[in-house]
């Protein structure tokens, strides 16, 4: 992992890109960025024959071989969060969110029967809060965080449901089990949705670093086609 000071300079520069949607698969700028941190590193010093990359250090300032390790570092953790739940969760949070929605109304409509009795107490206020949580549209984790609080509601209701013939008494149970585990599973989702968003602002630091060197690069070595002609360029690297 990169140093903490790498880090710093890193945040910084995040601070102030804007994301971007990689058209490139995303091993292949980690690809890039490598390469041309040991291209940096062996072009960077002044020789006979040319000024080398460090004549333009004042244009490259923000960036270094070591941050563009770290890019790539930093990019590679982020994709590899925002790819690891997409092969399970996704279904099997949809899958899971049809079950607790099913649960969510069954229960939703027996506390209503057991509560219109034309009498407004703490449990009226606390399912009125529950019902905006669990509306069609609501997302999977407000859908979850419904079951939980209906699931609440119900075990301080047990004796007025159990005067509904047919109430099932392991229908607040089910609500707990189902709100804990979609909770879960959307926290993950939400995890990787973070780490896209996260990964493609990092890409956008790349970018800009990549296009800062390559314009050194060919100032520094314009009379060296031989340097100019091995840098890593992004044309190398869609190809690949």
């Amino acid at each position: 992992m990169p140093t903490k000071r790498i880090v710093a300079q890193i945040e910084e520069l995040v601070e102030t890109t804007k994301p971007v949607n990689p058209p490139l698969p995303v091993p292949r700028y980690i690809g890039q960025l490598i390469a041309m941190a040991k291209y940096w590193e062996s072009h960077e010093a002044a020789t006979k024959e040319h000024p080398g990359l460090e004549v333009g250090k004042a244009f490259t300032k923000p960036y270094s071989p070591d941050l563009l390790t770290g890019l790539a570092e930093l990019i590679s953790e982020e994709h590899t969060n925002a790819i690891l739940p997409a092969d399970g969760p996704s279904a099997e949070l949809k899958e899971l969110a049809a079950k607790g929605k099913a649960v969510d109304e069954e229960l939703d409509l027996a506390l209503t029967t057991v509560l219109d009795d034309g009498v407004e107490d703490e449990f009226d206020k606390a399912l009125a809060v529950a019902k905006t949580r669990g509306t069609a549209d609501s997302s999977e984790w407000t859908l979850a965080q419904s079951l939980k609080d209906k699931a609440a509601i119900a075990e301080g209701l047990e004796d007025k449901l159990s005067l509904l013939g047919d109430y099932d008494k392991k229908l607040a149970d089910r609500a707990q089990q189902l709100g804990a585990e979609l909770g879960d599973l959307a926290k993950a989702s939400s995890r990787a949705s973070a780490a896209i968003a996260r990964r493609n602002v990092l890409i956008g630091v790349a970018e800009k670093a990549v296009d800062q060197l390559e314009r050194i690069a060919r100032y520094a070595f314009r009379d060296a086609p031989a340097i100019l002609d091995a840098m890593p360029t992004r044309g190398q690297f869609a190809r690949s």
